[in-house]
């Protein structure tokens, strides 16, 4: 009989040095961990909510006692959340100097007195003038350091004259207002106190048209006080004072971020494992197992 010879597929040589090499090097592999660290990151603390109660001067507005004699007055009828102040009369004042003002809501009867539906503030001296008065109210929560943003619409007419519609052009009683921040807090707002700070007075800005009074400064207590005050120079026929919409917006200090460096441990060899670069050379011919042998030559 005549052998057969069966005819082996060829294996390049290339190939199979490739697979013995990566078969060799694969228990050699070292094995390597990739940590992912921590990127710090500053946190901004704010809020952007109101802090006031009541900001839209909205009714009820019941009536409140009169400082300067202790008795509920029917004259000051003043939004819920706010608190009605002016000037008590001093000994020598003439009868129309620091008389009390008169609060009551200003409704959509004179839909141009309000800003937002459906009450403003209203308060106003009738052929007389307070040389300080206002509205305040007290806040408390507050983060002492936080800046403090104050807000509040405020109208003005003052005139001696009765014409339509309203012009504080006509012989003005000179009435302007500003806005107060008691930094300090306290029970009740006093324009003297220590920790008082004012914005600038606004007078023709604000004559006949709401106009946007605002001040910034930075709380030193958990409690502060804001306050719209006015004053006038004359005492005309109109001294009103008429206000909406206002705002106390607290931002908290931001506190710096303290980064901990990470410690990093260094791996340490060990009988069982070292840590070595081992270069495993390329096997040749001769190095290969005598089982693959034949199957790189063709018979």
């Amino acid at each position: 009989m005549q052998c057969q010879h069966k005819t082996l597929p060829m294996i390049g040589l290339g190939s199979m040095v490739a697979a013995v090499f990566m078969a060799t090097m694969g228990h050699n592999a070292p094995s390597h961990a990739v940590e992912e660290m921590p990127n710090p990151v500053m946190s901004q603390m704010s809020t952007s909510a109101n802090l006031l109660v009541n900001p839209s001067f909205n009714a009820p507005a019941p009536f409140q006692t009169d400082a300067c004699t202790g008795q509920i007055a029917g004259e000051l009828q003043v939004p819920n959340g706010w608190t009605a102040y002016f000037m008590c009369r001093q000994p020598g004042d003439a009868d129309n100097i620091n008389r009390r003002p008169e609060y009551r809501p200003a409704d959509m009867t004179y839909a141009y007195r309000v800003r937002s539906p459906q009450t403003a503030l209203k308060y106003f001296n009738f052929w007389a003038l307070n040389k300080s008065a206002g509205v305040y109210q007290v806040v408390n929560g507050i983060t002492p350091g936080s800046v403090l943003k104050f807000s509040m619409w405020v109208q003005i007419w003052t005139s001696n004259c009765d014409i339509n519609p309203p012009n504080s052009q006509c012989e003005p009683g000179n009435l302007e207002a500003r806005l107060c921040i008691d930094t300090d807090g306290g029970s009740k707002f006093e324009t003297g106190a220590a920790g008082v700070t004012c914005s600038a007075w606004m007078r023709q800005a604000a004559w006949d048209k709401y106009t946007e009074l605002t001040l910034e400064t930075v709380a030193q207590s958990s409690q502060v006080i804001v306050a719209l005050n006015t004053r006038a120079e004359w005492a005309v026929k109109h001294n009103d004072v008429y206000a909406d919409d206002a705002s106390l917006i607290a931002i908290p200090p931001t506190a710096t971020p303290t980064v901990t460096p990470s410690t990093t441990q260094t791996p340490t060899a060990t009988a069982t494992q070292a840590i070595t670069n081992t270069i495993t050379p390329i096997p040749t011919l001769q190095s290969l197992p005598r089982q693959l042998l034949p199957m790189l030559v063709k018979p």
